[in-house]
């Protein structure tokens, strides 16, 4: 039998498959793990949907709030699109930044 926790996990991790592939088709972003578990824990949100059988509820609210919980956009590729395109580990980097690091390939 589940424990709490095992359940809970559980659907975390269904929540987020699902804020994943939802942002990336919507609004083209990248899901933060972070941000989406603070907010399915702020407020109670996860564990009222849960006791109260609205989790069509929880995922109507999720929707709505999903820009708050994509990371932050930026210059650099993802790791996805790093890996994808097969870049090499170092020239992933800014090479100026390396250099100000003193770090040399």
């Amino acid at each position: 039998m589940f424990s709490l926790w095992t359940f809970t996990i559980t659907i975390m991790t269904m929540l987020y498959a699902y804020a994943s592939w939802y942002a990336e088709i919507k609004h083209k972003r990248e899901v933060s793990a972070h941000k989406l578990f603070n907010w399915l824990m702020r407020k109670e949100r996860l564990e009222k949907a849960i006791y109260s059988d609205s989790m069509n509820l929880l995922i109507i609210t999720l929707k709505q709030d999903m820009l708050r919980n994509c990371k932050q956009k930026r210059k650099r590729k993802t790791s996805l699109e790093l890996i994808a395109g097969k870049v090499p580990y170092m020239e992933s980097f800014d090479q100026n930044n390396l250099i100000l690091l003193g770090i040399s390939n």
